[in-house]
């Protein structure tokens, strides 16, 4: 029987004492020719049976295979060598250990993975090394295995079967943050050219989509995209993976699981264009720029609902200085995109309604926030993030309003269903921004939107009314505060901006304990408030929890308080005051402070 004979016939059962067997390769290996390549074969095939991958690990059978790894060594031997590590480590920490504690067999593996002959192999056997161990995906990182498989994936033709298992230890790499920093930066652009290409197959773009964007999580990253003017080519790579959602011969699974690798991207963009030198990288005359308004203005485009969001985080992201506001709105007209966006929005959610409505009752939805209605609550969210930018400068509020924005903000606040508090919150908060320090803007708050109808302010009114989110009901009564405060520095009568209803918002921000600026804000409101016909609704108003607020106050917000007081006095409320003892005491109390100056008119 020969030795061959010998080693197949001990690894025909487990119950045998297999030691010898390492003596017995030795011998091969100094005879030399092929009857050793054969014994490590029959090696191989018994480590492929779970039972065997132990055993070898304890008989030392595996160590001798590892000692026999080299950088040189013959093809043909190299492949068995691999086949015993690979499956002798296939779910068995010991044996992976063993393989990381041994002096050179890892830093062999990763040196194969560049080989022409072996390199298959030499990655299988790390993926089988990495899987579900972490310990393991550490040291692979620390013998430079992130920087050996990138060289591999970035050669490998696009359309390589070869591609795949680099891709996928890498997948188990690259979410340590040891191995983004030795991820190289130049490897960035040859991987968002493999996701701009038709030709990537659907389970490796998954695999690129997943590891790139757990890649641009890291900051230097995100620079190297910047830095090496990668920008547009991220751009492609995203069109190219957005319009692949949409390609007929893709299965439902497929489809899911793609939607699920790309959606990162949308952080991806948000990160980068939030960068200092984004702007100056590409500024707002750049191609990249012209693309993404694209996007935005593309109505006749099917399924471009993520563009248009990303579209919105860029410009939401670049609009931090008038400067840059006032050349979107004034070149671009950015602004007035914006507000189609939301009215297309608008129709979109209110469409989406009524197909819910009409399906069986039995395949509903949970809500008409989700599915198709909450991708138009995520598109007008986006876009009224970008007009709240616009609205800061002084010089574009008015701009903003005469195109508009008063439209849009009713529009979206005239929605109602599940989810769309936010968007509502997003939309007062518009209105609020536009009415702060523009008097034109405010007048035309409070003006009739139309022959015979409500103002706009009132219809936010009702919005306050319906809703149920603190923030939403804080932004309209900020904004009733910012219109008084407007209005009443005019020399003419502005009677007209004391709508009823006024004094409900107002005291509620009192009322409220979450944020002190606010509450005095809401103090500044009501002293505003009690200087014209307000006064009687505001006192109307007044009731014991607000009397227990107000009892407490100090400092500046007393003084808002004494100010109230004293227009009530000066005011046409003057009478229905006169002589309530609890208004007495609150008016000594804030005179005895720093309005002791103020003069009070004698009855």
């Amino acid at each position: 029987m020969s030795t061959v004979d010998t080693i197949n016939r001990l690894l025909e059962d487990t119950r045998n004492d297999v030691a010898v067997i390492v003596s017995l390769l030795r011998s091969l290996k100094a005879e030399g020719g092929d009857e050793f390549v054969k014994g490590a074969e029959k090696c191989g095939d018994a480590c492929r049976r779970v039972e065997w991958r132990q055993i070898l690990g304890d008989s030392g059978i595996l160590g001798f295979f590892l000692d026999q790894l080299d950088q040189w060594v013959d093809p043909l031997l190299g492949r068995q060598i691999f086949r015993v590590i690979a499956n002798s480590i296939a779910d068995n920490d010991e044996n992976r250990q063993r393989l990381i504690d041994h002096p050179t067999a890892l830093k062999t593996v990763l040196s194969l993975v560049k080989s022409e002959d072996l390199s298959m192999f030499a990655v299988a056997t790390l993926q089988n090394l990495a899987l579900d161990n972490e310990a393991a995906q550490l040291e692979v990182i620390r013998e430079g295995g992130v920087e050996m498989l990138m060289e591999v994936v970035v050669v490998q033709d696009d359309n390589s079967a070869d591609i795949q298992v680099p891709l996928r230890v890498l997948e188990l790499l690259v979410p340590h943050d040891t191995a983004k920093q030795a991820a190289p930066p130049t490897c960035i652009g040859p991987l968002l050219s493999k996701l701009s290409t038709h030709i990537t197959p659907i389970d490796d773009r998954i695999l690129l989509l997943t590891i790139l964007t757990t890649l641009l999580t890291h900051l230097p990253l995100q620079l190297a995209i910047l830095e090496q003017n990668q920008f547009p080519l991220f751009l492609q790579a995203f069109e190219m993976t957005h319009s692949l959602l949409f390609d007929p011969t893709l299965d439902i699974t497929d489809r899911k699981r793609l939607f699920s690798a790309k959606s990162p991207l949308m952080d991806s963009i948000a990160d980068i264009s939030w960068k200092p030198m984004f702007l100056t990288t590409y500024p707002l005359s750049s191609a990249p720029i012209a693309k993404i308004l694209t996007w935005l203005s593309a109505s006749n485009e099917p399924h471009r609902y993520d563009k248009v969001i990303a579209a919105c985080l860029v410009f939401g992201n670049v609009t931090q200085s008038a400067e840059v506001c006032r050349e979107l709105i004034h070149t671009s007209a950015l602004h007035r995109t914006l507000f189609s966006v939301i009215h297309r929005a608008v129709e979109g959610y209110e469409q989406s309604k009524k197909e819910l409505e009409s399906l069986p009752a039995e395949v509903k939805l949970d809500s008409t926030g989700t599915g198709k209605g909450g991708i138009y609550l995520s598109l007008l969210h986006s876009a009224i993030g970008v007009l709240r930018n616009f609205s800061v400068p002084k010089s574009e509020k008015a701009i903003l309003v005469d195109a508009g924005a008063l439209d849009a903000i009713l529009a979206v606040v005239g929605i109602e269903g599940v989810g769309v508090g936010q968007v509502w919150y997003s939309a007062v908060g518009l209105a609020r921004l536009l009415c702060v320090d523009c008097v034109e803007n405010c007048k035309k708050v409070i003006s009739p939107c139309g022959p015979g109808e409500d103002t706009c302010l009132e219809k936010l009114l009702e919005t306050y009314k319906k809703a149920e989110e603190l923030p939403t009901k804080t932004e309209i009564a900020r904004m009733i505060v910012s219109i008084l405060r407007c209005l009443s520095s005019l020399p003419q009568d502005t009677s007209a901006a004391y709508h009823s209803g006024l004094a409900r918002p107002l005291w509620d921000i009192v009322l409220q304990d979450k944020w002190a600026v606010v509450r005095s804000e809401g103090l500044l409101g009501l002293a505003l408030l009690a200087k014209g016909s307000g006064a009687r609704e505001l006192w109307q108003e007044w009731g014991d929890k607000e009397w227990e607020v107000v009892d407490k106050l100090d400092r500046r917000d007393l003084e808002n308080v004494g100010v109230m007081i004293v227009n009530f006095r000066n005011g046409e409320c003057a009478s229905t005051i006169a002589g309530n003892e609890r208004v007495e005491w609150l008016l000594k109390k804030c005179l005895a402070g720093k309005m002791a100056a103020v003069q009070v008119k004698e009855e």
